[in-house]
């Protein structure tokens, strides 16, 4: 059952190694990598957190993702944003 307390780990500054597929939900087994750094705190009195997401791959974009605890219903939700697209939130 999660708890307010699951993303506790991630505040902090963290160098990230991202992989993902190239094409994806496409039964794609081609991989593309590349570096990012992230920066992360807390929000909401521990009931959330956000963390900025910035790197050089594919032309540099900066993003951001924002995660909140629902106490009642015991479950996170997140969201996305980045400059690729702005004002759009995922």
């Amino acid at each position: 059952m999660s708890e307010a307390s699951d993303f506790d780990f991630w505040p902090g500054e963290w160098k990230v190694h991202n992989r993902r597929l190239r094409k994806r939900l496409a039964g794609s087994d081609e991989w593309e990598e590349f570096e990012a750094t992230s920066a992360a705190r807390h929000i909401l009195g521990g009931c959330g957190n956000e963390d900025e997401f910035r790197t050089d791959h594919d032309g540099g974009f900066v993003g951001m993702s924002f995660r909140f605890f629902d106490p009642e219903k015991k479950r996170w939700s997140i969201y996305w944003a980045d400059s690729r697209r702005p004002g759009e939130l995922e």
